[in-house]
């Protein structure tokens, strides 16, 4: 039920490749990994629209207002709640509900094997509903 082909960024990308990865997908999150391929953070839509509306112009929308932004490391999260495959979907349910998030990613040790959201929770429970 997990997604196991997760759009990751770099703990090194600038604002612009974040703002293009939410542009392209419709993630709610984007999870942050080092060169090592480790889960060092993870950004949410939320974060990147209160970074650029409370660290910026709130109105600001040329792209010059943008350079010499520091990277993702500036406003990601950096210690993102995170859960293992062996995890139940109840257990993910749960995670989510008590503390507000849409998604939650997977690890192997600090390693990312996916990635889960309310979305995928919903649709497991419809599979097992049509099923029956």
């Amino acid at each position: 039920m997990m997604v196991r082909d997760v759009v990751t960024a770099r703990d090194d990308s600038d604002l612009m490749e974040i703002i293009e990865l939410f542009g392209r997908y419709k993630y709610n999150a984007i999870p942050i990994l080092d060169k090592n391929k480790n889960l060092v953070g993870i950004v949410t839509r939320s974060d990147l629209l209160k970074f650029i509306t409370f660290e910026r112009c709130p109105m600001m929308i040329d792209m010059e207002s943008f350079i010499g932004i520091p990277d993702v490391r500036s406003f990601m999260c950096t210690h993102p709640l995170a859960m293992s495959p062996d995890d139940t979907i109840k257990d993910a349910a749960s995670v989510m509900i008590r503390h507000g998030v849409r998604s939650v990613p997977i690890v192997k040790g600090r390693k990312l094997v996916g990635i889960i959201s309310k979305h995928d929770i919903i649709q497991a429970i419809y599979r097992e509903l049509i099923k029956s």
